[in-house]
């Protein structure tokens, strides 16, 4: 296959402790780059990222180490690839995509992480939620089973979170609803179903505080000419000046689309797509979406020799 390059930065559940500090040790650039992150965000994220803090899978502190790591890999591998047709990311992963576009200085986009982080922690603080993935290819049943228990419920007790592969959704919501939906996916044998280890219910309408919050930020914020073309996890559309509010603020409380995400990298041109991220943690679900395409997972020094 021939074609052209898409990156995709991992999201939030990618990150493992020591992730960046091989980069770290080998460049001066990239310790200025945590210096000035941790002078902005008031974190120890070396620390925190390379191990020695035990708070790295906390909402608060894992997006600004993801995204500061995130970063610190696109700075090595953007030049030594061509330039993407297009960049993505899963959640938080679309901040370090629009980081990487450079729409943002890097003071900028820490401090734009920073912002969403927090908005996210409150509402996880004020809201019990989980979340649980679905092995099935039946949207028809999860869309009557999200139906029936909002009708028993409640409106907004559970909905889709994710969609993260052909035969894969995650579903969010309040903890007695996931109760609900593992019971009946048992009673009727319509896949596996796997309760996820998460803070709370991300991209549901639980998370509707922090996203007001990121749109009153946003409105603040004046991002500059994008470098590439930015996918929104949401709705697939590429960001621009006029979307991006919305977009940005619309993702933290809606589903994501990695599908489609996927699936609009191979309509622009992709043959090749790079996973950034700590580990391979889009892999199968990359694979499971078109196994015909080249994917290529970078997250350390070791990693980035490979693609030389």
């Amino acid at each position: 296959m021939s074609g052209g390059n898409a990156v995709i930065f991992s999201g939030q559940g990618a990150q493992v402790a020591g992730m960046g500090e091989d980069f770290y040790e080998n460049s001066n650039e990239i310790q200025a780059m945590y210096k000035t992150a941790e002078a902005i965000s008031e974190m120890p994220l070396r620390k925190i990222s390379f191990g020695l803090d035990s708070r790295l899978n906390q909402t608060e502190f894992a997006q600004p180490a993801l995204l500061i790591h995130g970063l610190a890999v696109w700075s090595f591998l953007s030049k030594i690839i061509d330039d993407p047709i297009a960049v993505g990311g899963l959640s938080l992963g679309e901040i370090t995509a629009i980081g990487a576009s450079e729409a943002l200085s890097f003071e900028k986009i820490v401090r734009l992480i920073c912002h969403r982080a927090r908005s996210m922690r409150d509402s996880l603080h004020a809201h019990s939620g989980k979340m649980v993935a679905l092995i099935t290819e039946d949207i028809g049943y999860i869309n009557n089973l999200c139906e029936k228990i909002n009708h028993l419920l409640g409106s907004g007790s559970l909905a889709i979170a994710n969609h993260n592969a052909k035969n894969q959704y995650v579903l969010g919501g309040i903890p007695e609803a996931i109760s609900l939906v593992k019971s009946d996916m048992k009673e009727n044998a319509k896949g596996t179903c796997i309760e996820l280890a998460v803070e709370g219910a991300f991209h549901t309408s639980m998370m509707s505080s922090a996203a007001i919050e990121m749109k009153r930020y946003l409105q603040t914020v004046n991002f500059d000419t994008f470098r590439f073309p930015v996918i929104n996890n949401a709705d697939s559309q590429v960001l621009n000046q006029q979307s991006i509010v919305s977009a940005l603020s619309n993702q933290i409380d809606h589903a994501t689309d990695l599908v489609k995400n996927v699936q609009t990298f191979e309509a622009m041109g992709a043959t090749v797509i790079y996973e950034v991220g700590p580990r391979a943690s889009l892999k199968r679900c990359i694979n499971s979406i078109n196994p015909e395409l080249n994917y290529k997972h970078i997250g350390t020094v070791e990693d980035l020799e490979s693609v030389v």
